[in-house]
């Protein structure tokens, strides 16, 4: 993650695979429109946070990469240094993991992905649900062209009950009352 480590911080991610393939039930085709239509809700919703799409490389290669929209699109990213293809015989999940656990409290992760597979190779999963529940924003498309694509963030509080330090016990409340 040399080309992080020279060009990060960024505090939003974008799963460009899980957003290209979204909808495409069991005849899956990547659909460079999407991840272009998210990324600038995501930007519109976001000035001034540093955004970073990443992607396997293999995506690189269709032929609707080479699009005039498309290449016009990645070559925009790559000049704001907010596009990262991750190599062949990579796993691209484990990249954008990386980054969006470096971007820390104010870190969000664009993506529908469950993590599913992940959770179930950790030990202690506790830190990670902890993590996932609070920074994964998920997003929905409507197959209208002209209604922008829905972004569903985390909720601000958690709904598990809490204790503090000091032995106070918190319950979530629904609603705005006391």
């Amino acid at each position: 993650m040399e080309w992080y480590h020279r060009n990060g911080p960024y505090e939003i991610l974008l799963d460009g695979a899980n957003i290209a393939f979204f909808g495409g039930g069991n005849q899956p085709v990547f659909r460079w429109g999407q991840v272009m239509r998210l990324w600038d809700v995501v930007a519109q919703r976001h000035p001034g946070k540093r955004m970073l799409l990443m992607l396997h490389r293999k995506h690189m290669n269709g032929p609707d990469a080479r699009a005039p929209a498309v290449e016009a699109f990645l070559d925009r990213l790559q000049q704001q240094k907010a596009f990262y293809y991750t190599p062949h015989g990579s796993n691209d999940d484990w990249y954008w993991m990386y980054a969006a656990v470096r971007a820390r409290h104010q870190g969000l992760l664009v993506s529908n992905d469950e993590l599913r597979d992940h959770i179930f190779s950790l030990l202690r999963p506790k830190h990670f649900l902890k993590w996932k529940a609070h920074h994964i924003v998920h997003y929905t498309f409507t197959p209208f062209q002209h209604i922008p694509p829905q972004l569903i963030y985390p909720p601000a509080y958690t709904s598990c009950v809490q204790q503090l330090r000091n032995g106070t016990w918190m319950f979530p409340c629904a609603g705005g009352g006391d």
